[in-house]
């Protein structure tokens, strides 16, 4: 019986060993596991500045508009007038402080116009302000060169030129009204074409920040184009219109102002490569250290909690999306919103745009590290798309502005439908956003109003609701109705622009 016991308590302590060996070999395997080195191998700061390295030297219009640069204001006095070159307009109380600052800063306008004219803006980006802007504005001894011993973080890359070019092109806008209050047509169209130059600038990086800052352009383009046809008639002839109606077409609606997703897709592949090691073929999986790299970047007001014990983060892997899938994942996800872009919307909304993302990264399993580190970095796309279609059907109803005014100089009345304006002003009509359909066109006593239904997807005649270029999903129509139906239920009339309105 003894002999039994023994037996049994031989087997027993046995199997207890073989459990803690395998207890203990479990962790050491998961403890290399998640030990992996990410191998940032790929410089995605370089790629993303591939053309404009390309531009030829004579061809840049960086080092023309950093001379431009450093004979504007900048700091506190630079933020005041940002302001006043966006708000001003002839008549009111701040214009004469805005023709004030152009005509006073002259050199600076021709600097400008010089600038824009070039081929590329030849700018190549790095972490950190670049050396010729901190000479430019005065802070030369205060530049730091990249010295990390890895190819630089996407993200840490600065953009200075976005501001100072959206500067520019409110100073080019002021410049216009001021032409135009002059009669100096030639001008008028020079400022256009200079505005049209830096926003084609503004698109040498394919940065989401930068399309936006490009269709931004476009819609100060279009704001001051009816501006003019409106409270100074006559100024500008057929051939004025039809010269500022090309810069506008090739511009803002032609091959060159398609979305161009490239740099946030390297983006996330940057992302990918420091959180991922790299088995050499494509895969591998979240790492500690990779996750310690995250945690220590600190972006969020109320940043995640994430783990970076070597052993908990090897079990979670066990869990996680691979790096060949979450990169194919990724890839496919630009790819089909770059594919959307370039169709009209209709009934398909932006804020189901990403429903194919959403449903693989809106609520993640939480032991899956990889897609839920990849779902807290992309970026807002429902909110760029509408931003960019919005901005597009603006440009588009400048065109037909100034299609409808070219028309009413050569017939000497306004035309009874868009459609006579076609072929010989405009190709085709734009298209209204919340149908797939064309704009819509009202001519009363007033003169004509172009419209886009709007959100309620109904034709009021052109009745202005304040908020009806809002963009909601059909299902929810009706609770924004309810809520507030005079903001939200007339038409987006977008010609003549509502006088609250503006850029």
């Amino acid at each position: 019986m003894r002999r039994g016991r023994g037996s049994i308590l031989k087997k027993l302590l046995a199997a207890l060993c073989l459990l803690a060996v395998l207890c203990a070999g479990f962790i050491v395997f998961l403890w290399a596991r998640g030990g992996g080195t990410p191998n940032v191998s790929v410089d995605y700061v370089a790629k993303l500045n591939e053309r404009a390295a390309a531009v030829p030297e004579g061809d840049r219009g960086w080092p023309i508009y950093l001379r431009a640069i450093a004979l504007l204001p900048h700091g506190d006095e630079g933020a005041e007038l940002h302001d006043l070159m966006r708000d001003a307009e002839p008549g009111d109380a701040r214009w004469a402080d805005a023709v004030g600052f152009v005509e006073g800063h002259a050199e600076a306008m021709g600097l400008i116009r010089e600038a824009a004219s070039k081929p590329g803006l030849g700018l190549v980006v790095e972490p950190g302000m670049p050396r010729g802007y901190m000479e430019a504005i005065g802070r030369g001894d205060e530049y730091e060169p990249y010295t990390g011993g890895e190819p630089a973080f996407m993200v840490d890359v600065v953009l200075p030129h976005l501001g100072e070019l959206r500067f520019m092109a409110r100073m080019l806008r002021v410049d216009a009204l001021l032409a135009a209050e002059q009669g100096d047509r030639g001008r008028v169209a020079d400022d256009f074409g200079a505005m049209a130059g830096i926003a084609r600038h503004l698109k040498e990086h394919s940065l989401t920040i930068n399309q936006i800052l490009f269709m931004r352009i476009g819609f100060l383009v279009s704001n001051t184009v009816q501006e003019i046809i409106l409270d100074f008639p006559g100024v500008l002839g057929d051939t004025d219109l039809e010269q500022i109606d090309r810069v506008i077409a090739s511009t803002f609606t032609g091959p060159g102002a398609e979305i161009d997703l490239t740099a946030e897709r390297y983006n996330m592949l940057d992302f990918i490569q420091r959180l991922f090691t790299d088995d050499g073929h494509g895969g591998g999986h979240i790492s500690a250290a990779g996750l310690r790299w995250f945690e220590s970047l600190q972006w969020f007001k109320d940043q995640p909690s994430i783990p970076t014990n070597r052993i908990v983060v090897g079990f979670l892997s066990l869990f996680s999306t691979g790096r060949a899938q979450i990169t194919e994942e990724v890839n496919h996800f630009h790819d089909m919103l770059e594919a959307r872009m370039t169709t009209p919307i209709g009934e398909e909304l932006p804020d189901r745009y990403d429903g194919d993302f959403m449903r693989l990264y809106e609520t993640p399993d939480r032991l899956d590290l990889g897609r839920r580190i990849i779902s807290y970095m992309m970026p807002a796309y429902s909110k760029m798309l509408w931003t960019i279609m919005k901005s597009k059907t603006e440009i588009g109803a400048a065109r037909v502005a100034i299609a409808l005014e070219r028309s009413r100089l050569a017939e000497g009345a306004w035309p009874a439908s868009l459609d006579a304006l076609v072929p010989v002003y405009l190709d085709s009509i734009p298209v209204d956003p919340f149908t797939g359909g064309p704009l819509r066109y009202a001519l009363g006593e007033g003169g004509p109003v172009v419209y886009s239904v709007g959100m309620d997807r109904e034709d009021d005649g052109g009745r202005a609701s304040p908020k009806a270029w809002r963009f909601v999903s059909v299902d929810h129509v009706e609770d924004y109705l309810k809520n507030d139906a005079e903001a939200f239920g007339g038409d987006w009339v977008l010609f003549p622009k509502p006088a609250e309105e503006g850029e």
